[in-house]
C-alpha cells in the first residue's frame, strides 16, 4: 500500500504544474530505500533473485526522480527571507 500511495503522489506531482519540486526528492529517496532494502533481502535469501527486477525498477525510478528534481526550477528567494525584510514595518 505504501508503494501505491507514493506512486500516486508522484503521478499527481508530475501532472500538476504548481506542485512543489521537493516531492520529487522525497519520492527518489523512498525509491532508493526500497531498492536498497529489497537488494539486502535478496542477499539474505529472504526474496528470490527475480525480485531484483522490482528493485532495479525502483532504482531507475529513483534516478529519474532525482534528475527531475535537479532540473526543476527553484524559487529565487525563500518565503521566510522575503517576510523577514518586512517584519516590524507597519503598512498604512
Amino acid at each position: 500500500m505504501f508503494m501505491v500511495v507514493v506512486g500516486g503522489l508522484l503521478a499527481q506531482q508530475l501532472l500538476s504544474p504548481r506542485a512543489p519540486s521537493f516531492l520529487l526528492l522525497w519520492v527518489a529517496l523512498q525509491k532508493f530505500g526500497a531498492f536498497a532494502l529489497v537488494t539486502a533481502g535478496v542477499a539474505r535469501d529472504l526474496f528470490t533473485g527475480l525480485t531484483l527486477l522490482v528493485a532495479l525498477f525502483d532504482l531507475a525510478t529513483a534516478g529519474l526522480c532525482w534528475l527531475l528534481w535537479r532540473r526543476s526550477p527553484r524559487p529565487t528567494e525563500s518565503p521566510v527571507a522575503a517576510n523577514a525584510g518586512t517584519a516590524g514595518h507597519e503598512t498604512r
